[in-house]
């Protein structure tokens, strides 16, 4: 998919449901795939008329990026597997993807390293982590634990499709960060990375923070 050539357009307005938006195509409109978790609107600021690059062929159209006031911002989580993978091969051309460790699949595997990967879609500055409840998130940091108590090396790896990140901050109140600060204290490495022009990986610093005024549930 990322040796095709991206296919210009602009975006028009969102669709009934997260996976759908409505575009605007060789002077067509048309439906298109958006494969985020969530609506675009809950990422990113949105207007009609914002230049978009898609991927596909006869009139089937998945999103990837989206012009959000003159920065391309990544809406296609896969990506961040992607240009992590990309970057890694630097270190290991033989980076594999979704290997198990028991029943635990992690996205790749470099230099011995298993690595789970986040993408963040967004065009703010500054992220705190968690910003929502998810018991899949926290069953996976247990899982995570799990395998680093039998001395397998794993990396947490948050990767913005968006030059704009300049801080992930992790909120240690929330269930989800306390359970982080526990699989580090038992190995657990975490990075951040940020997208730029499009190709290339900048490492974003993560700052752990003590936030009262959220869900501490999450």
């Amino acid at each position: 998919m990322r040796s095709q050539r991206y296919i210009k357009g602009h975006f028009i307005s969102e669709g009934d449901t997260r996976f759908v938006a409505f575009v605007k195509v060789h002077n067509k409109v048309v439906k298109c795939y958006v494969p985020t978790s969530t609506k675009l609107s809950h990422y990113v600021f949105v207007s009609v008329g914002d230049s978009i690059l898609l991927h596909g062929h006869g009139g089937k159209y998945s999103l990837d990026y989206i012009k959000v006031r003159g920065r391309w911002i990544g809406v296609n989580s896969s990506l961040a597997t992607y240009f992590l993978a990309k970057r890694l091969k630097a270190v290991d051309i033989n980076v594999k993807r979704e290997q198990k460790v028991g029943k635990y699949r992690f996205d790749l595997v470099a230099a011995g390293i298993y690595y789970e990967v986040k993408s963040i879609i967004t065009d703010a500055k500054t992220v705190l982590f968690p910003n929502a409840r998810s018991e899949r998130r926290l069953d996976q940091l247990c899982k995570i634990r799990s395998i680093l108590r039998s001395n397998v090396p794993v990396e947490l790896s948050f990767v913005a499709l968006s030059p704009t990140l300049r801080t992930l901050y992790i909120n240690t109140r929330s269930r989800t960060g306390k359970l982080l600060l526990a699989a580090i204290k038992s190995g657990l490495r975490v990075s951040c990375w940020r997208l730029v022009r499009r190709s290339a990986l900048e490492n974003v610093p993560v700052v752990f923070v003590s936030i009262n005024n959220i869900n501490k549930n999450w």
